[in-house]
């Protein structure tokens, strides 16, 4: 399937990736698993967003409203985990061709980090990591805003460490960005001291 990619039309490409979209949220568990196998490996095969492929900027405008679908059903933990490794991989090698989509992926995420499974919660900050690389000021400043405000609630270990992993994801990507767009630097970083053994 990788090579095809390169070989094909584009019309072609398209019709691939919908009928992997598909096939990825069907009943059948192995059909779902080769069908995320086969969108990571076009993924995998795209020209990078500096390029400025018009297939790969079609092919990811494509696939995001379907996972972005998948991951906010919460139906299929399965099919969950699977749209949000694809949704990471993508940000990560085409974040830059999904500017317009971004504001829609934040708000698609946010709510995964309050999600009962550890496995979600851990792959949604994944993403929100490689998001962080390629989103403008406004995403990046709504997303800080969000951590901030739900760690400051405090309503338990569990989303307390779910949050401040995330912005140490962040700051890992983007570490820049929060001293430039938060005015509480000091009190975040004071949070992080207060429950840095959560790391041990």
């Amino acid at each position: 399937l990788g090579p095809l990619v390169s070989k094909v039309k584009e019309y072609q490409v398209e019709t691939i990736v919908d009928t992997l979209c598909t096939n990825m949220l069907a009943d059948k568990e192995q059909l779902r698993d080769i069908s995320s196998i086969g969108l990571k490996t076009v993924i995998g095969e795209l020209p990078p967003a500096s390029s400025g492929s018009a297939l790969a900027a079609s092919v990811c405008k494509k696939i995001t409203g379907r996972l972005t679908s998948a991951i906010a059903k919460q139906e299929d933990v399965s099919v969950q985990l699977e749209a949000l490794d694809i949704m990471a991989d993508m940000l990560c090698r085409q974040g830059g061709l999904l500017v317009n989509f971004h504001p829609s992926i934040l708000s698609c995420l946010l709510p995964q980090l309050t999600s009962p499974r550890l496995a979600v919660r851990k792959r949604t900050i994944i993403a929100l990591g490689h998001l962080v690389m390629s989103c403008g000021n406004l995403v990046f400043v709504d997303l800080i805003e969000h951590l901030l405000s739900e760690l400051s609630r405090n309503d338990s270990m569990s989303t307390t460490r779910t949050y401040i992993q995330c912005i140490a994801a962040i700051s890992r990507q983007a570490g820049h960005r929060i001293g430039e767009f938060h005015r509480d630097t000091q009190t975040w970083a004071s949070d992080i001291t207060n429950v840095h053994n959560i790391f041990q």
